[in-house]
């Protein structure tokens, strides 16, 4: 039940229960991920580097975060897709964020030395990454919990809360970031 008080706005749903970190295993689209994460993995791995191109969200970071779009503002790029059939297929076979600011499915890089604090606009969606290259001294906090990625596996989290992720390697690193729909509480 909602506050009185509690407006819906675009950004943030009122009375949406959320937290900062949900199981992989729980969310239908993760757990497709990880069992395709070889073919997910070798698709991208034939990607030319010169296909990235700065992320342009205004947020104040260290070091370079580059980005390949797949999907954009829930515009899909038909060209780029066609080069990534296997995860392409399994995320248009599960339910993908609705709100107005559309899906988004992208691979992202950080380059060595990267840091970025950020939070998300939305309490509506949560985050996948699922790990392409992950060197070690990587790592993501979303609220008090930190944790890092594994090749081939999927954090989930609500981006909505304060994280911050960095690579203090000197390596890239490499994740798939997928936008869901935000689990909903089970009806009794």
């Amino acid at each position: 039940m909602r506050d009185a008080g509690e407006q819906p706005s675009m950004s943030r749903y009122p009375g949406l229960p959320s937290q900062p970190w949900y199981d992989a295993a729980a969310i239908p689209a993760a757990v497709a991920l990880e069992r395709a994460a070889p073919q997910i993995i070798a698709e991208f791995g034939q990607l030319d580097p010169s296909a990235f191109v700065p992320e342009a969200e205004p947020i104040a970071r260290s070091g370079s975060w580059d980005v390949f779009l797949l999907y954009e503002r829930g515009r899909r790029h038909d060209e780029r897709c066609r080069l990534f059939p296997t995860v392409t297929a399994i995320l248009e076979q599960q339910r993908t964020n609705s709100h107005a600011r559309g899906p988004r499915l992208l691979l992202a890089v950080s380059t060595a030395f990267a840091r970025r604090p950020a939070s998300g606009p939305t309490n509506m969606r949560v985050r996948a990454h699922l790990g392409i290259e992950i060197p070690p001294e990587c790592g993501i906090r979303v609220g008090e919990v930190s944790t890092t990625w594994h090749t081939g596996t999927c954090i989930v989290f609500d981006d909505s809360f304060p994280h911050d992720v960095w690579n203090e390697s000197d390596r890239e690193r490499i994740v798939l970031v997928v936008d869901l729909v935000a689990p909903r509480p089970q009806r009794r």
